[in-house]
C-alpha cells in the first residue's frame, strides 16, 4: 500500500496514511496519466525556504492560468524543522512564469539612489535633543543617563 501524497510504502492491511490523511491506494499513477495532469516533464522555476514566499506565488501563478506543481522537502535538524520549497511549471511556460515571479519581488539593488534612500541621517546632521519636540515630554541628555542591571 502506497501514500499518494507522501509515496510512503505500507504493509498490506493498512489503509490510511497518519502522516499525511489521506487513504492509501495500491499503486502510484504514472506521469502523464489522467490522475498527473502536469506530467513528469516539469521544470523548476523557484525554490525557497519560506512557505509564505511559496504560497504568494502560487497565488500569482493561479491567477495568471499557469499550471504548476510544489514540491516539499522536509529534513530535522536537531530540534527545528528545515523545510525547502520547489515549484515547477510545464517547460514551455517556463518563460511567463519568471516573468510573472520577478514581477512580485521586491527589487534591492545596490544602486546610488536605493543607497540613499536607505541612508541614515549621521548624529551631526541631525537636531540636537534639545530643540527637537520641545513641548511633547520630558527632556533628557545623554550624558545623564544611566543603566541599572541586576543578576540572580
Amino acid at each position: 500500500m502506497l501514500c499518494p501524497n507522501c509515496k510512503a510504502t505500507y504493509r498490506v492491511g493498512f489503509t490510511h496514511c497518519p502522516d499525511c490523511d489521506v487513504e492509501l491506494v495500491d499503486s502510484l499513477p504514472g506521469p502523464g496519466s489522467d490522475a498527473d495532469p502536469l506530467g513528469g516533464n516539469l521544470t523548476t522555476v523557484y525554490t525557497t525556504d519560506s512557505e509564505d514566499d511559496c504560497v504568494g506565488i502560487c497565488e500569482n501563478l493561479r491567477k495568471a492560468g499557469i499550471p504548476f506543481k510544489v514540491l516539499q522537502h522536509e529534513q530535522q535538524f536537531l530540534k527545528d524543522l528545515d523545510t525547502h520549497f520547489a515549484i515547477e511549471v510545464p517547460p514551455g511556460l517556463r518563460e511567463q512564469a519568471q516573468e510573472l515571479i520577478k514581477q512580485g519581488q521586491s527589487d534591492f539593488s545596490d544602486t546610488e539612489e536605493d543607497q540613499r534612500i536607505m541612508e541614515l541621517p549621521a548624529e551631526d546632521d541631525s537636531e540636537s535633543d534639545e530643540n527637537t519636540d520641545a513641548g511633547s515630554g520630558p527632556r533628557w541628555h545623554k550624558e545623564d543617563a544611566t543603566v541599572e542591571v541586576f543578576f540572580r
